[in-house]
């Protein structure tokens, strides 16, 4: 991506000051002064995945934030009946834009920048430039997110923790090219993370492992930042696929060097609230309970044809019989309960 977007925002929360030396007392200082912001801005990243109000994922912000909408319009998954008396909504089709649950992205999006930007924001964290970079790359994969769906947004602003309106809005072109902006940086910090002093990398080790906990097994100390390094050019690589169609060249270039810096590769670098390592059970097994989602038939129909292990160990099969209607297609005039996964269009 080239500097020949829009201004590239370059303001109080996007500095990263990687190569400046740090000694212990300064790390000590500015860590004892963010203790507090630290905690909000784990509980505000709860948000990425179906957290609100600091809480690990639950299954009615999980439903608004994804079941309700993106999860149906990629054809994960569809809604199966039109009301929700609780909600005091009915959703009338698939791909309705419905008042009483459209705002759920947006509110996850939300939970995110309150927990995550006071940090960002404070002079302390300066002295801990690996811990802003992981911060401001967690804001921005919030921030890529949101703006795919709804557009517009005062991704500026909110980063640089304005709270009263007017707000700038700023349209999804400037949001993107920020992005990878920061990228860059967060990216350079990581990489730089193993020119500390030993001192410095393990204290970090104990923040990261307790704070950010993202990864599974990961030894900051011995290993380096790699991980968050591929995280991050992964979603440099996403943000690429996703603008292939409208500025080719410039996807092209963003994907290349995305890769070549590296991306995440295999299941061992992945990046996820893990329910076995924080202790929550995922929110999609009791929106599924609940009767308020099913697995889609596109879904379904891909995961059959690749012979994925989703199609066996993820989903449950029919429970009851299937009689067919009409004369067309292959299937069989009835499916006997437990014999096959079956999506809904």
């Amino acid at each position: 991506l080239t500097a020949s977007a829009q201004a590239v925002n370059n303001n109080k929360a996007d500095q990263i000051d990687y190569t400046k030396e740090i000694t212990e007392d300064q790390y000590t200082a500015a860590y004892n002064a963010l203790k507090v912001e630290i905690g909000q801005a784990l509980s505000g990243l709860y948000g990425l995945r179906g957290g609100k109000n600091g809480e690990m994922p639950g299954a009615h912000a999980y439903q608004y934030q994804f079941c309700l909408g993106p999860d149906n319009y990629v054809q994960y998954s569809c809604v199966p009946h039109s009301d929700f008396p609780y909600g005091g909504f009915t959703l009338r089709s698939t791909y309705d834009l419905c008042k009483g649950s459209i705002s759920g992205p947006k509110g996850g999006y939300d939970f995110v920048r309150q927990g995550v930007v006071p940090i960002l924001n404070d002079d302390n964290i300066n002295n801990i430039p690996e811990l802003k970079a992981a911060y401001l790359l967690f804001y921005d994969y919030a921030a890529i997110e949101n703006v795919d769906l709804f557009g517009p947004v005062p991704y500026t602003d909110f980063k640089n923790n304005v709270d009263k309106s007017p707000f700038t809005y700023q349209d999804m072109r400037t949001v993107y090219y920020t992005v990878e902006a920061n990228i860059r940086d967060i990216v350079a910090c990581f990489k730089n993370f193993s020119n500390r002093p030993d001192w410095y990398k393990k204290k970090l080790n104990g923040v990261f492992n307790g704070q950010l906990p993202f990864f599974k097994n990961v030894n900051y100390q011995k290993q380096g930042m790699d991980r968050l390094a591929r995280f991050a050019n992964s979603l440099k690589l996403r943000m690429a696929i996703h603008i292939a169609s409208v500025e080719p060249e410039t996807a092209k270039k963003g994907a290349e060097e995305a890769v070549q810096s590296g991306v995440i590769e295999s299941v061992d670098g992945e990046a996820a609230l893990f329910t076995s390592t924080l202790g929550f059970a995922h929110p999609l097994i009791q929106v599924s309970e609940w009767g308020d989602s099913r697995m889609g038939a596109s879904f379904e129909s891909l995961l059959m044809s690749l012979d994925h292990p989703y199609s066996k160990y993820l989903f449950m099969q029919n429970s009851d019989p299937i009689t067919k209607t009409g004369t067309q297609g292959s299937a069989p005039a009835m499916t006997q309960p437990d014999t096959r996964t079956i999506g809904m269009r």
